[in-house]
């Protein structure tokens, strides 16, 4: 008898772990470093405030506030909320407290009533004392022309 409920017991719970399980993990679609340039509506750099009240972590982007240092494109206050992948939370924390920064190519979502990066990480780019760190050759192309933009004031 107790071996049927045993039975009877892990069979259920192995017919809701497969049922009912929500995967969190997200991919996206890797655009060419010219059309997340062309999708963003707006365009800065600066750093998350991971101490700020998150919103909206119920989707793939959680927005917190993002202190705005340079603005290239759009017309934006200096503090907005942008949404990040929650998932890249954890390391983009520690990637500014060892003193870095994020350019971002951010577009409006009707889906979320904050701004968001151009598909996912595709529209993030780190950045480290003024320079862009990275070592992907795609992102590194639209870096060198994009070098060429002088930021504009902040509103």
């Amino acid at each position: 008898m107790d071996k049927r409920i045993s039975v009877v017991f892990v069979s259920v719970f192995l017919y809701m772990m497969l049922f009912f399980t929500e995967a969190y993990a997200t991919s996206w679609v890797e655009f060419e470093p010219e059309e997340v340039h062309k999708r963003a509506e707006v365009i800065v750099v600066g750093q998350y405030d991971f101490t700020s009240k998150p919103e909206g972590s119920n989707s793939v982007f959680t927005s917190y506030e993002f202190n705005i240092q340079k603005v290239y494109k759009g017309d934006v206050p200096q503090k907005i909320r942008a949404g990040i992948d929650g998932y890249d939370v954890g390391w983009a924390d520690e990637f500014q407290k060892d003193g870095g920064e994020f350019l971002l190519f951010l577009d409006k979502n009707k889906e979320f009533s904050y701004l968001t990066p151009v598909g996912g990480p595709n529209g993030m780019i780190q950045m480290l004392m003024g320079k862009y760190n990275t070592t992907m050759p795609k992102a590194k192309r639209i870096m060198r022309s994009f070098s060429k933009i002088k930021p504009k004031s902040l509103s």
